[in-house]
């Protein structure tokens, strides 16, 4: 368990393989994010899977992720 900050990103089912690499890679370049993975939804779930990512706080890096294409909802992280 970690003491930084954390959050679920869901992921749209819609994604290709290639966007869901291009949206880890843009995730994991912004400043602030401390680690990022990917977790692939069972195929009977609505989306296709999620993001966890840790964070610094203060860094606005939830909302930046939240806005970002083929990001549906975001919500805290639940341990």
């Amino acid at each position: 368990m970690s003491l930084l900050p954390a959050f679920r990103a869901e992921i749209d089912k819609n994604l290709t393989e290639a966007d869901i690499d291009r949206l880890l890679q843009d995730v994991r370049g912004l400043r602030g994010v401390a680690s990022v993975a990917f977790n692939r939804a069972a195929p009977d779930d609505a989306g296709a899977g999620y993001l966890h990512v840790t964070h610094f706080a203060g860094q606005d890096v939830q909302r930046r992720v939240a806005a970002m294409t083929g990001v549906t909802r975001v919500v805290p992280a639940r341990f």
